[in-house]
């Protein structure tokens, strides 16, 4: 696990680059700790900082060259398989100077072109630079777990695991791009290939790129099919989500599958030179990613996280599952002072404006974890693929009665819930019934008004579930757009039902440039790798044989098969309770603790250093959360950590 960037084909002198990579090398010690290095040539410069997992000697420090000097490599992330890939290619007869998995990769490509791709079982972001042919090959993981990043101008072309890495550079146009802080302000995240910046983009996941730096020319780009005027650079998908296996598995050979598969998996991540742990949360998906460690060594440390605030607290319920399990748990408690502290700092770990607020949380619990381990197995993406989200039973039961409501209906309802009419009928229902929903009838709908209106489709319905601000608000001048990703995902399956076109939709968006962003950018905050074994190719392919019947029951109780696995290894009463998600009540500190701070944040004064909210309806959306009319908490938090992180990135400078 590490960073890198690498320069390809600059105009740069030799000296400016020199000195450059030198200040490049202080961007992100957090990603590469234990070792730096660099090396300047004709055509390419490459910066290394590594984080020793692998291998601990130097003799496999990166850049990682060849034999001749000729080839080299910079490469962020693991090859869990590289050991059975180091046999095969022993059976060539092929020699190795070191044990690691970056030798194996270079080796690889020497012995079978870039179709090796293929055989790799891993989280990955590389490039590899042939000095002989000029040839540069860059590939990206299945799912996304690593960042790679490409910037161009004039003068370079770069490609690095962090953004601000390339923003140093001489020529760097750091123009915000309008379409996708659009998308931010929808998602909470700007999705791939986008960047928040114009010229810049995301290498997007399962994809690779090539060209060769010898018939190069150099020009700003501003978004990824413009590199379709390079007549020399192709950028292509290598891998594909695999399709819905239309005869799905019976119950039985799914539960026997699946749970091989996880096994193998969670045994193949725990290959490591350097301690390793686990997040347990006490929830489904790290239970069972920690029972089936268990089963592999007893000798694993499990990290947990709780709170003073009860509702938010699953502690001790993973207390009670690390000690079945005969394993030794680390708790922090986080305190609101913690998290308070904790949540004006946050931004600084991402390259671009990002706003799921349990980020938070992720980041305490790498500060602990970060103590004692290297290396965190997580329970992350179990959701996305055995339907843990409550909007895929949403989407299972109301999707189409939504969608033949008549468009009156629905603004009637949108109307009824901006006003004080709602509050009214939202206290008496709270004070007759107060056990009729989870948390207020009030909150619950006024955000179920603003979410059905508009809906006309499947499509819309999912936007509607992951969006905040959206086309009718005038927070932002330009009209804000859809991920086309999203778009895509649901016209390229539109025989299939609304639960299947949402987690398709969710693996391809929200789960890499959200979930897996976070927990990547908070851990390597702390010079943690974390792995995610939900994501091994044989998990995946599992997962599109199994029918939804196992994933969400009749009763609507979500990943169904993951509990059955589960209950093998913990009595069910360990882990059987409303799904509570992992977070902090920022809608209450926004009224209270943080009410100053985010109207800070929210002022004209902060707002005029880039111009692109419009400032009454900022005011407006303020008032309404602080004086209890409309839960604003996602719509604040998001224009918040904008301006967090363009504050800290643009006028700090």
């Amino acid at each position: 696990m590490c960073g890198f960037v690498a320069i390809v084909n600059t105009n740069f002198d030799n000296n400016y680059i020199t000195n450059r990579i030198t200040k490049l090398s202080k961007v992100y010690p957090h990603r590469g700790p234990d070792q730096i290095k660099s090396i300047v040539k004709k055509n390419y410069s490459l910066l290394f900082r590594r984080l020793k997992i692998i291998d601990l000697k130097e003799r496999s420090n990166q850049p990682f060259s060849s034999e001749d000097g000729k080839i080299d490599l910079v490469f962020n992330g693991e090859i869990y398989n590289y050991l059975e890939l180091r046999k095969e290619l022993s059976n060539y007869n092929v020699k190795f100077r070191t044990q690691s998995d970056t030798e194996v990769i270079l080796k690889c490509y020497q012995r079978w072109g870039t179709d090796f791709i293929k055989k790799l079982r891993g989280m990955f972001s590389f490039v590899l630079l042939d000095e002989k042919t000029g040839d540069v090959q860059i590939f990206r993981d299945r799912a996304g777990e690593k960042p790679l990043y490409c910037s161009s101008s004039n003068s370079f072309l770069s490609f690095s695991s962090d953004l601000r890495v390339s923003r140093l550079l001489k020529d760097f146009d750091s123009t915000i791009s309008q379409n996708s802080l659009g998308m931010y302000l929808r998602y909470g995240y700007v999705p791939s290939p986008a960047s928040i910046y114009e010229s810049s983009f995301k290498l997007p996941a399962g994809s690779k790129m090539h060209f060769n730096f010898n018939k190069l020319r150099l020009k700003k780009i501003k978004q990824i099919n413009d590199f379709k005027d390079y007549s020399n650079i192709d950028i292509s998908a290598w891998w594909e989500l695999p399709s819905i296996e239309k005869k799905r598995l019976s119950k039985e050979d799914a539960k026997d599958r699946l749970r091989e598969t996880l096994l193998n998996s969670t045994k193949m991540q725990q290959i490591s030179d350097v301690p390793i742990g686990t997040f347990l949360s006490g929830g489904i998906d790290s239970s069972l990613i920690t029972s089936l460690i268990s089963k592999n060594s007893n000798d694993i440390k499990c990290f947990n996280i709780g709170f003073e605030f009860s509702s938010f607290d699953e502690s001790k319920y993973a207390k009670k599952i690390a000690e079945h399990l005969g394993l030794k748990m680390e708790n922090l408690v986080c305190s609101k002072e913690l998290a308070l502290n904790e949540i004006q700092k946050i931004h600084m770990a991402y390259d671009e404006p990002f706003a799921d607020s349990s980020q938070i949380p992720t980041m305490l619990i790498s500060s602990l974890a970060s103590e004692q381990v290297k290396v965190i197995l997580t329970g992350d993406c179990g959701d996305e693929l055995f339907g843990g989200y409550n909007r895929y039973l949403l989407g299972k039961k109301y999707s189409k009665l939504i969608s033949n409501i008549p468009s009156i209906g629905k603004n009637f309802m949108y109307d009824l819930s901006k006003s004080g009419i709602s509050s009214s009928i939202g206290w008496l229902v709270d004070k007759i019934a107060p056990n009729l929903v989870s948390g207020s009838f009030k909150d619950r709908f006024e955000k179920g008004a603003r979410k059905i209106k508009g809906i006309e489709s499947d499509l819309d319905f999912y936007n509607s579930m992951v969006s905040e601000w959206r086309d009718e608000d005038e927070i932002y001048s330009n009209k804000i757009i859809h991920n086309q990703i999203i778009e895509s995902s649901f016209n390229e399956n539109a025989n299939e039902d609304i639960l299947d076109k949402m987690m398709i939709s969710d693996f391809k968006t929200y789960m890499s440039d959200d979930i897996l962003c976070k927990v990547d950018r908070a851990s390597m905050n702390y010079s943690l790798e974390t792995r995610v074994p939900f994501l091994d190719l044989d998990v995946i392919e599992t997962s599109k044989m199994i029918g939804q019947n196992q994933k969400i029951s009749e009763k609507g109780e979500t990943k169904q098969i993951l509990r059955e696995i589960l209950q093998e290894f913990i009595p069910a009463s360990l882990f059987e309770r409303p799904k509570q998600g992992f977070g902090v009540p920022v809608s209450i500190w926004l009224k209270d603790e943080l009410k100053d701070w985010a109207y800070d944040h929210l002022s004209c004064e902060t707002n005029l250093k880039h111009n692109f909210f419009n400032q009454k309806v900022v005011d407006d959306t303020f008032k309404e959360h602080v004086d209890g009319r409309v839960n604003n908490e996602y719509k604040l938090w998001y224009l918040i950590q904008f301006n967090q992180w363009y504050l800290n990135n643009h006028e700090s400078k």
